[in-house]
């Protein structure tokens, strides 16, 4: 049996079990740890440890966009085209003062269209 036969099977398991880390990672990691001595306890420990950080940092990551927080606009009254309606620096555009929609329709006509878009303002900690 060829030295590719192995590693490509390997391959093909830690994809079926879907652990990514340990593919992407034990080669670099196997030299890191015949270099240090460390026996393949540790170095399994190691790899384990790269995978359920890898996979936290994914879950969080999933978390935060799922969660679709408020896009963040302020005001900025020198980067305001002159005339016409006022833009935040996002791109959206913003309410009027009176806080109403300047078609004078319903409110989900407006939401919709996406005027009368109100900033999210930003907590202060």
């Amino acid at each position: 049996m060829s030295t590719e036969v192995p590693e490509i099977l390997l391959a093909h398991y830690l994809k079926t079990l879907k652990l990514p880390t340990f593919q992407r990672e034990y080669q670099k990691l196997a030299q890191l740890c015949a270099t240090e001595g460390v026996d393949h306890v540790g170095y399994l420990f190691r790899l384990g440890e790269r995978e359920v950080i890898e996979r936290d940092r994914r879950k969080v990551d999933r978390r935060i966009k799922a969660a679709k927080f408020p896009v963040v606009c302020q005001r900025r009254s020198k980067n305001r085209p002159r005339g016409g309606a006022k833009v935040g620096h996002c791109g959206a555009r913003m309410r009027p003062p009176g806080g109403h929609s300047p078609s004078g329709g319903s409110h989900a006509r407006a939401a919709l269209s996406g005027e009368g878009f109100q900033p999210a303002l930003r907590a202060r900690l």
